[in-house]
This record gives structure tokens, sequence and C-alpha cells, in this order.
């Protein structure tokens, strides 16, 4: 597993990576989401996803009032599957951080927002880019 945190500066929002995880990391992550305020529900969904030890899956919480997302990349199958992975996730924390500051979906704004946590996320995320790292 890879973490990574970075801020986005223009919304003051934290966000915490958590890339190609296996089964093992489960208590790590939930012990993270609830620090992070995350309701028993989602836990339980978090666990129910995690636990299955699936290729090419992932989930994104975010809590609105404290502007912190954390997002869960699985083990995959192929870059190309990481790539899908990564932008399905980073597409939910977008709408996440668009609803919180109601940002319109259709503006450069929020084109921008994707610009900026693409670029964020891709010193860690290049790794897993390549054949090599997705066995």
């Amino acid at each position: 597993m890879l973490k990574q945190s970075f801020i986005i500066k223009e919304y003051d929002w934290k966000v915490d990576i958590y890339y190609y995880i296996k089964c093992y990391h489960i208590n790590e992550i939930l012990t993270k989401l609830r620090s992070m305020g995350c309701t028993q529900n989602i836990l339980e969904d978090a666990y129910k996803n995690m636990s299955a030890c699936k290729l090419n899956t992932g989930f994104t919480y975010s809590n609105g009032d404290n502007k912190h997302s954390l997002i869960i990349i699985s083990s995959t199958s192929e870059p190309a599957q990481f790539m899908n992975s990564l932008f399905h996730e980073s597409y939910h924390l977008i709408k996440h951080i668009e609803e919180r500051f109601s940002i319109n979906p259709f503006s450069e704004e929020v084109a921008y927002l994707a610009g900026t946590i693409a670029q964020l996320m891709y010193p860690k995320a290049k790794k897993f880019l390549c054949k090599c790292y997705c066995k």
C-alpha cells in the first residue's frame, strides 16, 4: 500500500489516498474512516467492499464539514484498470467538493479542480501506470 496526502489549497480541502490496498489493510482504513467521522452504515459498506478482496475496486468518503476526503484504490489487474479506478474515485472527490461549495458542475472552475487533483495525485499514481506494478 502506498499513501499520499495533500491539500487542495483553493478549497482548504485535505485528501488522503491509499493506493493499491489489499485485504490486510482493512483495520487501518476503518480506523482512519472512524477518525474522519464516518457513519456506521458507510463503515459497514467499506468493510464489505474491502473484505471481498477483489481487484479493481475502490471507494471515496468525504466529510464536507471538515473538508477532508479519503480515497481507496485496491490492487488492480492492469494499468488501464488502475487509471479507470483513479478517474472513478477522483470523480467522487470532485463531486463532493462541488456539492460543498455549490460549484456549477459545467463550469471552468470544476474543470480546473479536476486538473488540480490530477496533478496532485500524479507523483504517487504514476507508479501504477506501468505494467510492472499491476501484478
